[in-house]
């Protein structure tokens, strides 16, 4: 195909519909396509959520309560030290408490210099809190 107006042949278009035919380039001054952003890499998969019952302590002084099971989901609550909460689930080291006013929140049992920062447990039958 020739060029048209200087353009190389993969930038015109032809068209023909019932006889008549038309061309398409782009406009004087028309910038090219920008490439496509590079999409997030995808983050790996989390270990699977094990359900169950447990009793979660808080030991250290002051633990953050995340919106999910990643350090990078935004902190929604912080608990002190002594803190009770009831557990229904796990996925590996994060466990998900249920707060006083109902919501769900995130916990991270992760070693600290001097200890854990919360104490787990099986739920003890009768107990509530």
């Amino acid at each position: 195909m020739a060029s048209r107006a200087g353009l190389p042949p993969a930038v015109v278009l032809l068209l023909a519909v019932a006889g008549w035919v038309f061309c398409a380039a782009p406009a004087a001054g028309a910038q090219a396509a920008k490439p496509a952003k590079p999409t997030k890499p995808a983050q790996p998969a989390a270990p699977p959520l094990e359900a169950g019952r447990y009793l979660v302590q808080i030991v250290a002084p002051e633990v953050n309560l995340h919106d999910g099971p990643r350090a990078t989901e935004p902190v929604v609550a912080r608990a002190e030290e002594g803190t009770r909460f009831e557990a229904d689930a796990r996925v590996g080291d994060w466990y998900r408490v249920r707060r006083a006013n109902g919501t769900q929140a995130w916990l991270l049992d992760a070693p600290l210099a001097d200890g854990r920062t919360i104490a787990v447990s099986a739920w003890p039958a009768g107990l509530r809190i």
